[in-house]
């Protein structure tokens, strides 16, 4: 899928966009609700923009996915030689899929430990903006090796991009790899330090210290399980490897995320919701009413606006909102001025595409970019609707292997063999100002 046709999708979103736009700017400035035929236009042009949005927001996703692939394959061929990356691509897959397949030359090992660690740094420094020369760097160790090179082979790459890409808050967050499971303690703000006025000579200096606490990070085990035909795993015209890479990422990536959402921090990673605090408050309903103008909190964006600047200054610029697409939705209909008045849209839908990466820009809502996450909670009492801040201060931990076992037990009465992948991990918010919540009060 090239760049034409996805720029024809946003120009086929944009114009569903003016024309839902134009229904209820005739509505605002007419001060009457929508006809019966204006309501179905409307609602054409709605489910349009959703529906034009999700394919774009799927083509983003691979195209990021090839866009580092071919980045990790360009630092990857200046570091090793000629054909060695692809030879050990092949060597891995070959020894993979026998112990997949149960063959005598692989061993009768139940299991086979992935390393993620080479692949999570190197797509890491691509999307940092590391040019291919940096992106090798990392994998040259001078030390007790003498220089030993680690580099992370296909399915490897494989399996963590469909984790990543299951996970809007691991695509944002600071992603940390470590080679064990033991706790990790880090610095932790908890309130931040205030320095005084410019005072006389001589005079004390006042001011208040920052206040410090820890984090720690421990390793928590998540995993999925799949089950595959024996005739499947048998036959070699089958893509065993593609199968289970995709199948186990993408559940172990979906149920990290609602982890890292929504996690309580006991016995799991202290998700978002429970690690940052309330920055905003707003009531009212998070979607259109009754069959007039589509109206949000009110009326007003003021909510978030206050979410905006309840982060502290050093991390506003860097800010992002993330929220579930219900939400997403309705805020797409939020008008700048109370209802009954005319005022532009506060979202700005993408229409343009990055220079450097050739991607879509996110959408914005005031200036701001946007992400979705389905772990997100929706309209209710006390729900905590919408974050925003500067995700780097969000830390994951990943600790030691993926570790991918086989089981021809589990499914012996189906005749299946059974493919499970886990994967140990952690996360918590180091800077309790760096990202703020806004809560909905009915």
């Amino acid at each position: 899928m090239d760049q034409n046709y996805v720029k024809g999708l946003m120009t086929e979103r944009n114009r569903a966009w003016e024309q839902a736009k134009g229904i209820l700017d005739r509505c605002v400035t007419d001060k009457r609700e929508r006809s019966v035929e204006e309501d179905q236009m409307f609602e054409r042009a709605n489910a349009d923009i959703e529906r034009l949005g999700h394919e774009i927001n799927d083509w983003q996703l691979n195209e990021r996915q090839r866009i580092d692939g071919d980045v990790a394959r360009s630092a990857l061929e200046g570091l090793l030689p000629a054909g060695e990356d692809e030879a050990r691509g092949r060597a891995q897959a070959v020894g993979l899929a026998d112990w997949m397949r149960g063959d005598e030359r692989a061993g009768n090992s139940p299991f086979f430990d992935l390393d993620l660690k080479p692949a999570a740094n190197l797509f890491r420094a691509i999307r940092a903006g590391a040019d291919p020369k940096e992106a090798r760097a990392i994998y040259t160790d001078g030390g007790a090796s003498a220089g030993s090179i680690v580099v992370p082979v296909g399915f490897e790459r494989q399996l963590y991009q469909y984790i990543e890409a299951s996970s809007a808050i691991r695509r944002l967050a600071r992603v940390i790899t470590t080679d064990s499971g033991n706790p990790m303690t880090f610095p932790k703000v908890t309130t931040h330090g205030v320095g005084t006025q410019v005072i006389a000579q001589g005079t004390v200096i006042g001011g208040t210290d920052p206040v410090f606490g820890t984090m720690r990070l421990d390793a928590y085990k998540y995993g999925q399980l799949v089950k595959v035909s024996t005739e499947a795993v048998a036959d070699t015209g089958f893509d065993l490897l593609g199968f289970v890479a995709e199948n186990i990422g993408r559940a172990v990536g979906r149920i990290t995320d609602t982890a890292y959402v929504t996690g309580g921090g006991s016995s799991a990673p202290n998700g978002i919701i429970a690690a940052a605090s309330v920055g905003a408050k707003t009531g009212g309903s998070l979607i259109a009413l009754g069959g007039g103008v589509a109206t949000l909190f009110t009326g007003t964006g003021d909510s978030l606006i206050d979410l905006q600047y309840s982060v502290v200054d050093a991390y506003r610029d860097r800010g992002a909102f993330v929220m579930n697409d219900v939400t997403a939705g309705a805020l797409r209909k939020l008008r700048d001025g109370n209802l009954g008045t005319i005022g532009s849209y506060v979202w700005t839908p993408s229409t343009t595409f990055d220079s450097i990466t050739g991607l879509s820009t996110p959408d914005r809502i005031y200036g701001s970019p946007v992400y979705t996450d389905v772990n997100f909670g929706t309209a209710g009492s006390a729900v905590k609707v919408v974050a925003f801040g500067d995700w780097s201060a969000y830390y994951i931990r990943d600790s030691g292997s993926f570790r991918l076992e086989r089981s021809d037990e589990r499914y012996f009465d189906t005749d299946e063999i059974g493919f499970r992948g886990l994967l140990r991990t952690d996360a918590d918010l180091i800077d309790s100002g760096a990202i703020k919540l806004l809560q909905q009060l009915l």
